[in-house]
């Protein structure tokens, strides 16, 4: 058995109430395509995360050649301390 509501269906929208309609999606379009606006302008001015950043294969050889600093470094200090405890 199918069930029917008591209530009677709803009137037509009216001229004003279409008009109230109309405006709230334009407002609503106006709005979406401000935020749009706004993200594709942050996103141009935030950093990419590759800029401005080195390849591990571009870094590798300069730390091979600090640790040969430090190394040497490390030398020179220990030189320095035995030949001020003589």
């Amino acid at each position: 058995m199918e069930r029917r509501s008591s209530l009677p269906p709803p009137p037509p929208l009216g001229p004003v109430e279409l008009y109230d309609w109309l405006l709230a999606l334009i407002g609503a379009a106006i709005i979406v395509v401000c935020m749009l606006l706004l993200l594709k302008y942050l996103s141009r001015r935030a950093p990419s995360r590759h800029e401005g950043t080195a390849r591990s294969s571009e870094l590798e050889p300069l730390l091979k050649e600090l640790i040969k600093e430090i190394r040497l470094l490390r030398e020179d200090i220990d030189k320095l301390r035995r030949e001020i405890e003589e």
